[in-house]
């Protein structure tokens, strides 16, 4: 084999490494966390649509629900929008929010939407939960 052959293979190998590399940590960069909190009823939770919320703010939306536990209860998986530590403690605590009206008397009357709230708060690691059945005194 001649040098100059041998360097293009070389070339090509090195090439298809870096490649491997690239989509390697583009898949690893775009990976989305996922957490599943556990409800006694998701009869107003919906995949794909129900946001995960704090303060307003959405941080991830349901993407599937499973109601294969033997208790009666139903598992929901949330795609997080970020990886943020507080949303996957063992302290953090979710529940669903029902609607709310905003004062019919103000200029601007609003009802929100149905959504799963958390209280976010730094702890260990967990990526399991299980709702509470309204919202936490605080």
């Amino acid at each position: 084999m001649s040098k100059g052959k041998r360097s293009q293979i070389l070339l090509a190998i090195a090439f298809l490494i870096l490649l491997t590399w690239f989509f390697v940590l583009s898949a690893i960069l775009t990976s989305k966390e996922t957490i599943q909190v556990i409800f006694e009823d998701v009869t107003q939770i919906q995949e794909g649509s129900t946001k995960l919320r704090y303060k307003g703010l959405a941080l991830g939306t349901v993407s599937t629900i499973r109601s294969d536990n033997d208790d009666g209860s139903f598992t929901v998986t949330i795609t997080l929008d970020t990886s943020n530590p507080s949303l996957t403690s063992d302290k953090a605590v979710y529940w669903l929010q029902q609607p709310e009206a905003s004062n019919p008397n103000t200029e601007r009357f609003i009802i929100t939407e149905t959504y799963i709230a958390v209280l976010p708060a730094k702890g260990s690691y967990k990526r399991k939960f299980i709702a509470l059945p309204a919202a936490p005194i605080t």
